[in-house]
């Protein structure tokens, strides 16, 4: 019982600091906040060359060459090797 009664305020006081933790407090910079999306690449390392990147994953997860693939490769200026294990 002494347990249960300890769960129940521990469950409890974490409960209230979530709560307390999201949320909102007004600011007078209460503004949205717009994000602009583009397809030009994005350089992360500030690099010219290419960075390998090898995936593992099982047969029948992935298809290679996708387009997905490509987008990531070109944006994120990555050589992303596919290595399909047989399952």
């Amino acid at each position: 019982m002494k347990r249960r009664m300890m769960a129940l305020l521990l469950a409890g006081v974490m409960g209230v600091g979530m709560m307390s933790g999201c949320g909102s407090s007004k600011s007078a910079d209460s503004g949205k906040v717009v994000r602009e999306e583009s397809d030009e690449p994005i350089d992360v390392l500030n690099q010219d060359e290419k960075m390998k990147l090898s995936i593992v994953c099982l047969q029948g997860y992935t298809q290679p060459d996708s387009e997905m693939q490509k987008w990531m490769e070109d944006r994120y200026n990555l050589d992303i090797d596919i290595i399909a294990l047989p399952g």
